[in-house]
């Protein structure tokens, strides 16, 4: 089958059917239409471990100053944060480096932080490519680092897929 063939499935759910069952269903429908095979594994994948650089966090407090109920903000090129945990940074930067971004800083509590930085590649915004990456941003104004790491991911693997039956 064609990698790029698309089809649209219409299903009906047999009355008194449980969201619980819904899984079943639409996978034993696709094994059935689509003669669908497939198995998970677990793979290696490259990620990002956010820990505290050399020198140590440079962070600001959370302001007490209104901030017109906005407590995120996030683009290509900046990510800001108002009285937010360090998880929710990395959750954040997850976007900006195209990985996943682990926090392994062991810093608790919430921060703010305001972080304008090159955008990503392929992005172009003017007079932003004067701006250090987000690896460097990170370091300096905040003391935190970006280690590329190696984690184990769960991936579903298709085996086989065919045009489907006809109803």
């Amino acid at each position: 089958m064609d990698a790029s063939a698309k089809f649209n499935i219409d299903a009906k759910l047999p009355v008194g059917a449980s969201q619980d069952q819904i899984p079943v269903m639409m996978q034993t429908m696709l094994a059935d239409r689509f003669k669908l095979k497939c198995h998970r594994e677990t793979r290696a994948f490259r990620e990002y471990a956010l820990v505290v650089a050399k020198g140590g966090p440079k962070f600001a407090k959370p302001s007490e100053s209104d901030h017109h109920g906005v407590v995120t903000s996030q683009s290509d090129n900046q990510i800001t944060a108002w009285a937010r945990p360090i998880s929710d940074l990395a959750n954040m930067l997850i976007g900006v480096v195209g990985a996943p971004v682990i926090d392994q800083t062991g810093l608790k509590g919430n921060y703010d932080f305001d972080l304008k930085f090159a955008p990503p590649p392929g992005v172009s915004r003017e007079g932003d490519d004067a701006l250090p990456d987000v690896f460097a941003v990170l370091q300096e104004q905040l003391g935190l680092k970006l280690e590329a790491i190696t984690g184990p991911a769960e991936v579903l693997v298709i085996d086989q897929a065919e045009k489907p039956t006809e109803n």
